[in-house]
């Protein structure tokens, strides 16, 4: 499933640039998971040892499944994430009314003199046009959320040069896990807010989060975060490079998120 470098290794029906990735394109990522868990139990005021032994517990199923645990020698630490417990009826609506304005004031917090904004290419609201995409699991995390806190890993480059269709094939290919899904925008934002630096690389260029966990009522545009320049940028942008063709990047990655609740 996951080469011994936390790559996912692409069957012959999948859509890749390149196979092993190029390591062109780099996150910026300096902390270790304990620094993150401590970062992350002063933003949410949550105990520090919560967040451990949820982290352990974590760490435990994946590291005795012989499926997934090559993840965990990737060079990128899974990223710790935190979401409040929150009744998730409109994935858009909750984003542009709570999560991005928070991402926005801690990333701006901490580069002063950049921004971060959305850009829809349909320049329409996100709200009442973002759901869950087919087989991703990710109507799981909302669920979960709706009736604790709860908290994970994301993992940013798992299906790292995988176009969208096959990011979502790969995650189809992975056993069936309750508490795993295919990365979206609420935890890929919730762990960006834990780390604003993650996409802005001194000498790299970073590669683009894709968010395809979920889908867009246009399915024509999938959504994704990236960096411009110094700066932060959400898009919700056309994954075709002409009609019926699919785009695929080397700077393209999808994520897997691995979560508990919290109780």
């Amino acid at each position: 499933m996951f080469d011994n470098k936390g790559f996912f290794v692409p069957s012959t029906n999948s859509t890749t640039f390149s196979y092993p990735p190029t390591d062109y394109y780099q996150l910026n990522q300096h902390s270790l998971a304990n620094e993150y868990l401590k970062k992350l139990a002063t933003k949410t005021s949550i105990p520090l040892d919560t967040l451990n032994n949820a982290s352990s517990e974590l760490i435990k199923q994946i590291s005795s499944d012989d499926q997934l645990s090559n993840l965990l020698k990737s060079s990128i630490h899974p990223i710790p994430f935190l979401i409040h417990q929150e009744n998730i009826v409109d994935i858009g609506a909750y984003l542009e009314d709570q999560v991005l304005q928070s991402l926005q004031d801690e990333f701006c917090s901490q580069h002063p003199g950049t921004h971060f904004k959305v850009v829809t290419q349909d320049k329409q609201t996100l709200t009442s046009r973002i759901e869950p995409s087919e087989s991703s699991n990710y109507s799981a995390l909302i669920n979960s959320v709706s009736d604790s806190n709860v908290f994970g890993f994301y993992f940013p480059l798992a299906f790292f040069q995988h176009s969208i269709s096959s990011q979502r094939r790969a995650f189809e290919a992975l056993p069936k896990t309750e508490n795993i899904c295919l990365s979206g925008p609420i935890e890929i934002i919730s762990s960006l807010i834990t780390d604003p630096s993650l996409l802005i690389h001194s000498s790299k260029y970073s590669p683009i989060l894709c968010m395809s966990g979920v889908k867009h009522a246009d399915n024509r545009l999938e959504l994704c975060i990236k960096s411009y320049g110094p700066h932060l940028e959400m898009w919700a942008l056309s994954n075709t490079l002409v009609p019926g063709v699919e785009q695929v990047s080397e700077q393209w990655s999808g994520g897997l998120t691995v979560f508990k609740r919290l109780h």
